[in-house]
């Protein structure tokens, strides 16, 4: 179940995003939460979150945290 924590999205289709949403929504993901990077050109800083994240885990020892987006 989501926390209080963003899930990044991107992508060129516009429809494949909304039914993206909608299948997050029936997971319990509330669309507040989701992040439109916009077009597809995001998919490249979205790809670059998994380093720092395998650093963080490695420096923690675990897996065991999250990473959220405050304010507007």
């Amino acid at each position: 179940m989501p926390d209080d924590h963003g899930l990044f999205m991107c992508g060129d289709h516009e429809g494949a995003k909304r039914e993206a949403l909608a299948i997050l929504g029936e997971l319990g993901w509330p669309e507040e939460r989701v992040v439109d990077l916009g077009d597809i050109t995001g998919a490249r800083g979205m790809e670059m979150y998994l380093p720092l994240r395998v650093r963080i885990m490695a420096r923690r020892g675990n897996a065991d945290f999250n990473v959220a987006l405050r304010g507007g």
